[in-house]
């Protein structure tokens, strides 16, 4: 009895998996829809995501209970940019690393690129590449 409480402690204290993808899109009517790839884990329990706007503080959106794979934010608005952060929770409140996906309007930055980036992705092979391609973007423009 004593070793399967020490591990369900143990599980309890463990952080779960993070998120494996995550993605953004803007709705036509200014809300922005996130969506995520739920890792394979079964201490995840809930969800805890963040958002940001890139011009202010942090604040939680929402803890989540269950496991949906996507949120759509009412609060966001166009010329704005956001970046969201979505946590995988277990039981015991511990929380995964986080993941994030920007949203970028175009009408809120000077370059005009309307852009998204996000940290985690489908494969082993797309973040090395999607790296590489930032890296030479980032000294083309230079």
């Amino acid at each position: 009895m004593k070793i399967a409480g020490a591990v369900l402690l143990g599980a309890l204290l463990t952080p779960p998996l993070p998120i494996t993808t995550i993605g953004a899109v803007r709705n036509a009517e200014g809300t922005i829809t996130i969506s995520w790839t739920l890792p394979v884990d079964p201490s995840v329990v809930g969800l805890t995501i963040f958002r940001e706007r890139l011009d202010a503080f942090d604040e939680t959106l929402t803890e989540l209970a269950g496991l949906p794979t996507s949120l759509t934010d009412p609060g966001a608005r166009f010329k704005r940019s956001y970046r969201y952060w979505v946590y995988t929770r277990n039981a015991g409140g511990e929380l995964s690393d986080g993941a994030w996906v920007d949203v970028i309007d175009p009408d809120d930055v000077e370059d005009h690129h309307a852009e998204c980036h996000a940290s985690a992705s489908t494969s082993a092979i797309a973040w090395p590449l999607v790296l590489i391609v930032a890296l030479l973007l980032g000294v083309v423009r230079r």
